[in-house]
């Protein structure tokens, strides 16, 4: 995956965060974290960043090897809004919505280099009460699964919501 040089954060520019609410600064590129400062404009409040850089992913192609990813949360605030605005604002190039056991959703924001915020990979990610691993999926895969058997769980119906949203929005 083509990725292009690092550019640092020009600290100075950013309006919501600061470098200590990232656990890498210094390894993060400016383009997601201009992304993620420009979110939490339109939203009204910063996101609690989960995590950023990281080379421990299973992914060879992982974002966050790259410093141009970010995981994050939105406590309080409807996870379909939230991702209605990462898609309207056209803030990134890939994005994800993941919901572990508990419902809890927290998203996946990146600026790769093979897509663009106007064609953005899209995707989502559960893990189950006994699952020890997140299982992945298109959020198109997951509307089509889910709807067939109407599974009702609140993880689930908030995935579905949003992968409505994106196959409607995409037909």
């Amino acid at each position: 995956m083509p990725v292009s040089v690092h550019t640092p954060v020009d600290w100075s520019r950013i309006k919501f965060y600061k470098p200590s609410d990232f656990k890498h600064p210094e390894k993060l590129d400016h383009s997601v974290v201009y992304g993620l400062d420009r979110l939490a404009f339109v939203i009204g409040n910063p996101a609690l960043v989960l995590s950023d850089y990281r080379v421990d992913s299973k992914f060879a192609d992982s974002m966050h090897k790259w410093g141009r990813a970010i995981d994050f949360t939105y406590p309080g605030i409807d996870s379909t809004e939230v991702l209605g605005i990462i898609r309207n604002q056209k803030l990134f190039s890939g994005f994800g919505v993941y919901v572990n056991a508990k419902g809890v959703v927290s998203f996946h924001a990146d600026t790769r280099t093979d897509r663009s915020p106007e064609s953005p990979a899209t995707w989502g990610a559960q893990k189950g009460l006994n699952q020890s691993e997140w299982t992945y999926t298109s959020l198109r895969s997951i509307v089509d699964k889910y709807l067939a058997t109407a599974v009702p769980s609140l993880a689930l119906l908030i995935m579905l919501g949003f992968g409505l949203y994106l196959y409607l929005k995409e037909a």
